[in-house]
């Protein structure tokens, strides 16, 4: 799913490894069969390093674990949610995805959201993305992911 991770490419400490700091994610399907959905890493290696600066700014995305309940894990050392969150906790905790949801969520080869889906206009409108990944052109409401429906939600 969505992991901030720690790259250890070489252990030179002159690399610098600097987390991501305040990043904007929104409109994301996030499917996978694991447990966890978001996942921010730290490690105590290196005196300490934190895969992320700020909040995760992720908002009106939508998570599908096949594998089970999605979990929200922040290693953090503010943290250190090891076993992870629900998505209410964090909503609670983290100040984020106060739009998106998390809803058995399927979509096509083709990458289409099924009619009916919960995640057709579900998503923000984004000025910087008027296109989806086919070229065509997104109206609002738009949907979260890559390709625009052509279905609308009931």
């Amino acid at each position: 799913a969505l992991y901030f991770g720690i790259p250890f490419q070489d252990w030179d400490p002159k690399a610098g490894r600097p987390p991501s700091v305040n990043p904007l994610i929104r409109n994301n399907l996030l499917i996978q069969h694991g447990r966890s959905c978001v996942e921010i890493r730290w490690s105590r290696e290196l005196g300490g390093l934190s895969a992320l600066t700020g909040s995760p700014n992720t908002d009106f995305n939508a998570y599908s674990s096949h594998g089970g309940d999605c979990r929200f894990v922040d290693m953090r050392t503010a943290g250190m949610l090891f076993g992870g969150l629900d998505m209410d906790g964090w909503k609670r905790r983290e100040s984020s995805d106060a739009h998106s949801l998390v809803a058995d969520i399927e979509v096509g080869r083709d990458g289409a959201l099924p009619a009916g889906s919960a995640a057709i206009d579900s998503g923000a409108t984004l000025e910087q993305v008027s296109d989806d990944l086919n070229g065509r052109k997104r109206s609002p409401p738009f949907d979260i992911g890559a390709v625009e429906s052509a279905a609308r939600s009931p």
